[in-house]
């Protein structure tokens, strides 16, 4: 047994700085992988914003479904979004509470030297009235 006085991590080490950088330098940089993230705020009442990322120009799809997978919302149907990170504000005032699904299919254009890339998630998110 170690007193807690001989842990090494917890100290603060003051020679590590933060790395500090302008929103020009962020707002540069494209995503190198497709990714849905989760939405957020979840649960929500009756807005939340859904975030994806887009490597390439890729053609979108992202639909909303119940819990019976039935279809209840379509935000983008095959639409050209270019590559970069998305930010869809979702507002469900016309559903009642309850658990939906939000599905995203993203089919990248490709080139001769990059075939066709296609990229499918689905998350769950929390309705609460």
């Amino acid at each position: 047994v170690r007193a807690i006085a001989d842990v090494p991590f917890l100290y603060r080490d003051t020679t590590v700085r933060p790395l500090r950088m302008t929103s020009s330098e962020i707002a540069g940089r494209y995503p190198y992988r497709f990714e849905l993230e989760q939405n957020y705020p979840n649960p929500f009442n009756p807005t939340t914003n859904i975030i994806f990322s887009l490597p390439e120009p890729s053609f979108v799809t992202l639909k909303i479904y119940n819990v019976l997978g039935q279809e209840v919302k379509m935000v983008y149907d095959r639409e050209m979004l270019e590559e970069g990170t998305n930010d869809v504000e979702f507002t469900a005032g016309f559903l009642p509470s309850g658990v939906y699904f939000y599905k995203l299919v993203a089919e990248g254009i490709g080139d001769e030297e990059n075939p066709i890339t296609i990229y499918s998630d689905v998350r769950k998110m929390l309705l609460v009235k």
